[in-house]
């Protein structure tokens, strides 16, 4: 009975969930007729698809944050009792934050779509790349033969040199729009840890939750405090109602 109205309650998220990504797909339809605009014709004709899919993928886990947010607890949801241990009456945890970011499946998926898009950008990289070179070997072997004129060949080694350079281009903007989706996907990944702990606390109560990882200011920590596994199971718990398995 219980889990028929969890699964009633999270209908409406999931519909929530799939209307956002359609609206970010219809955006990418719909990204061509802005390109009479001023600002639009000043944008490279490649960078337009890759933002688009950026886009619909980052869509895609601000709203599994978004459905953090606004779930609440509604009474069907329960979060699990830890017994709590304290040093004089202050109850203290700590989140192993490694375990979490290597466990976590939100992070997991983040982490599969971004290196998937990081393969395709240098795959398309690599292409052009061996394309221009074997545009200058061409060239290369015009100018030994000496067959064509002095005018066109200086001509053709300009063009190849404005590819090069548009190339090298591409790949730094690649490598920001990667670095921003990196940003974003932290921050989606740090507000839904913050939500849940927050939520975790309503039952728990601790005074304080602590963030070990390696290399941070605590630099030890008893594994008494640690509640690092329950906090993950709850986590994952909540992915997968989101976005159960297929």
């Amino acid at each position: 009975m219980e889990e028929n109205q969890g699964a009633q309650e999270l209908e409406p998220i999931r519909n929530e969930i799939e209307e956002t990504a359609s609206s970010a797909e219809a955006i990418a339809d719909k990204e061509p007729a802005r390109a009479e605009s001023p600002a639009t014709t000043q944008m490279p004709g490649w960078l337009k698809p890759v933002l688009a899919v950026n886009a619909v993928l980052l869509l895609a886990l601000i709203a599994f944050a978004v459905w953090y947010f606004m779930k609440g607890d509604k009474g069907g949801s329960s979060y699990p009792i830890v017994q709590k241990p304290s040093v004089m009456g202050v109850k203290i945890a700590y989140i192993n934050n490694d375990t979490l970011t290597e466990n976590y499946e939100l992070v997991k998926e983040a982490r599969r779509m971004l290196e998937d898009k990081k393969n395709r950008m240098e795959r398309e990289i690599k292409a052009e790349q061996a394309a221009l070179e074997n545009e200058y070997r061409v060239w290369e072997k015009d100018v030994k033969e000496a067959k064509l004129s002095e005018l066109y060949l200086r001509k053709a080694q300009e063009e190849l040199m404005k590819k090069e350079q548009a190339l090298y281009r591409k790949s730094q903007e690649y490598t920001e729009l990667l670095a921003q989706e990196e940003i974003d996907r932290n921050k989606v990944f740090i507000d839904s840890v913050l939500n849940y702990l927050d939520r975790f606390n309503e039952v728990n109560n601790y005074d304080f939750i602590l963030n070990y990882a390696s290399g941070a200011t605590l630099l030890l920590a008893n594994d008494t405090f640690d509640i690092t596994n329950v906090v993950l199971q709850g986590l994952n718990e909540e992915w997968f109602k989101a976005y159960p398995k297929k």
